[in-house]
């Protein structure tokens, strides 16, 4: 798989449901102030631009204002394509080794070296 096609399906992934809380809360803001419960729709569509990007709008008091849980998928988003990145030019099965077999090897450590010893491990016959 190329970092193109792991970028594309992590985005048809996550920005449906990204999408639609970020439409919701800005349907919600509106509501509030046909309402009456706030003042005045300052950059409602700037923020809703910057939301549907993931990006954080620092001009508000909120970094994320019609969904705080935006910072997870954003960090998600980033952290999965840099992985992606570095992991194109690693040998999977090093990669596996390290993550599988070395705490394996540490928790029977012990256990594999006493039969070892007693000749049980590694021989035939």
């Amino acid at each position: 798989m190329t970092f193109g096609d792991f970028a594309l399906r992590r985005i048809i992934r996550l920005y449906p449901l990204a999408t639609l809380s970020v439409l919701l809360g800005m349907l919600k803001t509106l509501g509030c102030y046909l309402q009456g419960r706030i003042d005045g729709l300052v950059n409602l569509w700037a923020i809703v631009v910057a939301s549907l990007f993931l990006f954080p709008t620092f001009w508000d008091e909120e970094l994320w204002p019609f969904n705080l849980a935006l910072w997870s998928i954003l960090f998600e988003v980033v952290a999965s394509l840099l992985f992606a990145r570095v992991a194109i030019h690693l040998d999977m099965r090093w990669v596996a080794l390290k993550v599988y077999d070395e705490p394996v090897r540490r928790a029977l450590g012990p256990y594999a070296a006493a039969r070892a010893a007693r000749g049980a491990v590694g021989t035939s016959g």
